[in-house]
């Protein structure tokens, strides 16, 4: 069987539920290694994450900023009539034949 042909056999969802797991499992190392520094009064312990989310903070704010300033309008787009709907529309209004 290829790879492929077991993937679209597989329950749906169960690959979302392998990275929750993941996630899930760095989160918790994050916070163990966060209570270990604390408890041997680390200073880093303490900084590192606080400096790593203060760039995340930041750097979404100026993503932003960079966005708003480089946004540009698109061109407004008139509608010109060329050939034949031209000299339709400028011809008089032909009377019906009923």
């Amino acid at each position: 069987m290829t790879e492929d042909r077991r993937d679209s056999q597989r329950p749906q969802g169960e690959r979302e539920r392998a990275y929750g797991i993941a996630i899930c499992a760095g989160v918790l190392l994050a916070f163990l290694s966060l209570l270990e520094g604390m408890r041997r009064r680390s200073y880093w312990a303490l900084a590192l994450p606080v400096l790593l989310g203060s760039g995340a903070v930041l750097s979404l704010a100026f993503w932003v900023g960079w966005v708003l300033y480089t946004h540009r309008e698109a061109p407004v787009v008139t509608r010109t009539l060329t050939g034949p709907a031209r000299r339709r529309a400028e011809s008089p209004a032909q009377p019906s034949a009923s």
